[in-house]
């Protein structure tokens, strides 16, 4: 096996742990898959439709029935869109964001194994793995979604970027792949 094929093994078998994960963490709280990656994803704030479709790789009314269920459960909100009042954003009731941290605890297993790793292990795995999301964000297999590389704001520097946003500095270790603030770079 090359050593491509090895790290898609990997990758896959990472995947499948922490989908599991927190597939076992929903049905504990009776959702199903889908309701609890919507709870989590809308964890970094709230999202349209049209958003968590594109992040999901589903269709908008596969989507849109999982969100009915849980705005009937109270867990979710919708409200207009601040910058498209034609549109609305998907957000976490009170109630919604207690489910969110019960289900958060799919990945404490993950991290704490992450955690073991030196310091410089974790640097180099987050900088790899930025790089192989942007390499796929370029062929089109990634959504360009909410990643600073794919952001107005971010200007890339040798060691990290530049928030012109935020005005600061951001070292490969503060790259965010989920920033609420993102706006496509044109």
């Amino acid at each position: 096996m090359i050593v491509e094929e090895k790290i898609l093994s990997a990758l896959e078998r990472l995947h499948t742990v922490t989908r599991s994960s927190l597939q076992k963490a929903g049905q504990q709280q009776g959702l199903s898959p889908l309701h609890a990656r919507i709870l989590h994803r809308l964890q970094s704030g709230p999202q349209t439709i049209s958003a968590l479709a594109l992040a999901f790789r589903i269709s908008k009314p596969t989507v849109s029935d999982s969100v009915a269920v849980l705005l009937e459960r109270k867990f979710v909100k919708k409200y207009a869109d601040e910058k498209d009042g034609r549109s609305h954003k998907i957000g976490l009731t009170a109630a919604g964001e207690k489910q969110a941290l019960l289900l958060s605890a799919y990945a404490a297993p993950f991290l704490q194994s992450v955690g073991q790793m030196d310091d410089l292990q974790k640097q180099a795995l987050w900088a790899a793995l930025l790089n192989l999301l942007k390499i796929m964000q370029g062929q089109g297999l990634i959504p360009h979604d909410r990643m600073c590389s794919t952001c107005n704001h971010f200007q890339e520097t040798g060691d990290g970027g530049f928030c012109r946003l935020m005005q600061v500095p951001l070292a490969i270790a503060d790259l965010r792949i989920d920033c609420p603030e993102h706006e496509r770079a044109a």
